[in-house]
């Protein structure tokens, strides 16, 4: 007897499932929700901005699989939009402490974002951008005692990561007085030979036009400074 996928997932649907959750053996169950579960359900109404019944569900998910499970890592996978932030700022909440230092890490965009929400949905927090020049936020940390609040520092991964300065990396051909892209020749004009750090205007190209500057001094990378100054600070 011939059946069609779409019948077959219909008739045996309850089967499969049963199947999957017996394989893979989930450390949280929204229906059959244990002790631990309905203590952090209740923490969450602690928040400024409560979850949706979705987004508490990956967030007890993940918050157990850290402070039950003790996972050093796990991926939170979700289309924009659907509060990945939130969820995340939400974990951190239900280690259960009332004063804690966090630590972001995010794409550069995104770091007024998170400085936002974490006000937004953390009770009594402080959200500090390290996103900055220099490394006075970070020195401030270095000499600190214990936290008295929730402390929350963010942070893009390029600024992270920063070693050099930069210095343009363009032709300059003096016959016609012109600077061009080394990469397709396309005339560069005073525009973008003004940007901090420009790139070649050719959609085709799009070359970056600088280059880390190995004749100034050698900056102190925000992570490099975590990790040799910074270690245990954080929660």
């Amino acid at each position: 007897m011939e059946i069609s996928l779409k019948e077959f997932l219909t008739k045996y649907s309850h089967s499969l499932k049963k199947k999957v959750i017996d394989g893979l053996n989930p450390l949280f169950n929204p229906k059959q929700k244990d002790q631990w579960d309905e203590e952090a359900e209740l923490r969450l109404d602690q928040l400024k901005r409560k979850p949706f019944p979705a987004q508490k569900n990956a967030i007890l998910a993940l918050a157990k699989g850290f402070y039950v499970r003790k996972k050093k890592g796990l991926i939170l996978v979700g289309e924009m939009g659907v509060g990945k932030t939130l969820c995340a700022i939400a974990v951190a909440h239900l280690m259960n402490k009332s004063a804690y230092r966090v630590l972001v890490m995010c794409p550069p965009h995104l770091v007024q974002k998170w400085l936002r929400e974490v006000e937004e949905t953390i009770p009594h927090a402080k959200a500090v951008n390290l996103n900055g020049n220099g490394l006075g936020e970070l020195e401030k940390l270095r000499r600190a005692g214990p936290p008295t609040q929730p402390e929350w520092y963010v942070m893009g991964r390029e600024r992270a990561k920063l070693h050099y300065r930069y210095r343009k990396a363009v032709m300059y051909l003096p016959k016609t007085a012109t600077h061009r892209c080394p990469a397709c020749g396309s005339e560069l004009d005073e525009k973008i030979m003004k940007l901090r750090r420009p790139k070649c205007a050719n959609k085709e190209c799009g070359e970056p036009l600088y280059q880390p500057d190995e004749t100034g001094h050698k900056r102190f990378a925000k992570a490099e400074y975590i990790k040799k100054y910074l270690k245990g600070r954080w929660d």
